[in-house]
């Protein structure tokens, strides 16, 4: 499984990069795993979490500040999929401050292979 955290600095354009790539990753199906929300797009094996649509807080903005231990929960089982699988076909990104934290970020690399940019 692959982790893909984008962070930085609040209006460095976090959101506006994950909203720019989703079209190109072409129709995505919302999904919703407890209060965790996010969009797959099953052709590609790629999951964001976050609520991307026309509001003015989109993406991971719309979720709430608790939200770690449910994107935990979210890898766990996600990271058990793929080894039933004997695949790593997943790839996960997020974006924001709701999960770009060092404890979140470590979780992550316990799990998968995780890039920071």
């Amino acid at each position: 499984m692959n982790v893909l955290a984008i962070v930085g600095k609040p209006g460095a354009g976090k959101t506006s990069l994950v909203g720019a790539l989703m079209p190109r990753l072409g129709v995505g199906e919302p999904w919703a795993f407890e209060t965790l929300r996010g969009v797959n797009f099953a052709e590609f094996g790629v999951s964001v979490f976050g609520v991307y649509d026309q509001g003015v807080f989109s993406g991971t903005d719309r979720l709430s500040m608790s939200v770690q231990p449910l994107a935990q929960k979210y890898l766990l089982w996600q990271a058990s999929l793929n080894t039933h699988a004997n695949n790593c076909k997943s790839f996960i990104i997020f974006e924001g401050d709701r999960l770009g934290n060092v404890s979140f970020l470590n979780f992550c690399q316990q799990w998968a292979s995780l890039s920071i940019i």
